[in-house]
């Protein structure tokens, strides 16, 4: 209600459509009310995973992530689903600034996400389900808010204050749309399957690190290449993004299962071990 009120209201005051303001606005709110849960849930730091901030393992856990992306697209660019694009000026200034850009919003992206997600709920989901069915419904719930559909439902020509609400079932009906994006939602769960091994060994910070890179490393990717909307092997990526599909999914069970392995031989799976790790 106060989100629909507020768009309908700054539409005329900014330089945006109704539907641009309305998703900036729903992103601040929830934003605050993660802030929130977290000042007053009962939650500290430490319990999230956030312990002390080293910069250098941060760097290096961004590159391994950013080098983890290398056999998706390695395989995208063999089967030319995906081919260079020769128009792109990767020296120009305009790139240059926009790539600056895009690390501070993948940044900013994995810093909301995670300690929604890894952070908060995760934490909230282990005090009362036991670790895999916590990881499970975490992660489920992170990969389904991906397909609310704000930006693809067309607003009616005349705005009131209540267009929101009335809006409210085809933005959220993709996200129930599961014949439609199941290997996308697939794909996005394995993510936060994997995220959440990661918490559970190492903490919040790599987390974060390994999404910024992703997200970065995804959009870098598509910026530096179109994609064959013919290609014969179009059923490895899913409509959600052109990127999440069968091959990220199939790829990403295996390093779960690695990583699963590796952590059993090592040590029980206890999560918030290592919270205070980088």
């Amino acid at each position: 209600m106060v989100v629909s009120v507020l768009a309908w209201w700054l539409e005329g005051w900014l330089p945006f459509e109704y539907l641009k303001v309305a998703s900036r606005l729903v992103l601040l709110m929830v934003a605050i009310g993660v802030g929130l849960l977290v000042i007053r849930g009962g939650i500290n730091l430490e319990e999230m995973g956030l312990g002390p901030f080293v910069p250098a393992a941060f760097v290096r856990v961004f590159g391994l992530g950013l080098v983890s992306l290398l056999l998706p697209v390695g395989v995208f660019l063999l089967v030319e689903y995906r081919v260079p694009d020769d128009r792109v000026e990767w020296w120009a200034a305009a790139f240059v600034l926009g790539l600056i850009g895009s690390v501070f919003t993948s940044l900013l992206v994995a810093v909301f996400e995670e300690v929604l997600f890894r952070g908060w709920l995760l934490t909230r989901l282990q005090r009362s389900v036991a670790p895999i069915g916590a990881a499970l419904l975490c992660s489920l719930a992170y990969a389904s808010v991906h397909f609310v559909g704000l930006n693809d439902v067309t607003p009616p020509a005349e705005m009131r204050w209540y267009t929101l609400l009335f809006l409210l079932p085809a933005i959220l009906a993709p996200m129930f749309d599961v014949a439609a994006n199941w290997d996308s939602l697939a794909s996005l769960l394995a993510v936060g399957l994997l995220l959440c091994l990661v918490r559970s060994r190492w903490g919040l910070w790599p987390c974060i690190a390994l999404h910024a890179a992703w997200v970065f490393g995804i959009r870098l990717f598509k910026d530096l290449t179109v994609r064959d909307e013919v290609n014969p092997y179009l059923f490895l990526v899913g409509d959600y993004d052109r990127f999440n599909g069968l091959l990220v999914f199939g790829y990403l069970l295996i390093l779960i299962l690695l990583l699963w392995v590796w952590q059993r031989r090592s040590g029980d799976w206890t999560p918030g071990s290592g919270a205070g790790r980088a």
